[in-house]
């Protein structure tokens, strides 16, 4: 079993986000991920569903994969990406994330949970605003 982690992630809307953990067991060495898959999700919240498509019976969570991938599987250090294209859709605010780890025979445990902080980047592909020469601005634009 890995040994779950707490860490917050910032993320800026419009830019490629990329982030490497390393898996810890109980003792915090390094664990061996040899043969495990990597899942990372992220949500504006825990709960979320999409109210318009879910049943009582039936829930249709809401939430953003990350592509993840092994690095160095035996040192237990794996990656969570999401790419521009997706990030450039992301509202500014608070969301939260976890990873979660499956070893062969199926048995999946949380490696590492947290709260991600969205904003936008200056260079963002949505940045928009007006520029002067004698006083630089940006207008307000609500997304």
């Amino acid at each position: 079993m890995a040994s779950q982690i707490q860490q917050n992630i910032n993320i800026s809307a419009g830019v490629s986000f990329t982030k490497q953990f390393t898996a810890l067991n109980e003792d915090r060495s390094a664990k061996d991920l040899t043969g495990y898959t990597v899942l990372a999700r992220m949500a504006k919240h825990s709960g979320a569903v999409d109210a318009l498509k879910s049943t009582n019976d039936a829930p249709i969570w809401r939430y953003i994969d990350f592509t993840t991938s092994l690095v160095n599987a035996t040192s237990g250090v794996y990656s969570i990406t999401i790419p521009a294209s997706t990030t450039s859709k992301l509202k500014e605010g608070k969301y939260v994330y976890n990873v979660n780890v499956t070893d062969i025979n199926g048995y999946t445990s949380p490696c590492v949970s947290g709260l991600v902080f969205v904003d936008r980047s200056f260079g963002s592909p949505h940045e928009l605003g007006v520029q002067d020469s004698d006083d630089v601005h940006v207008d307000d634009v609500f997304y």
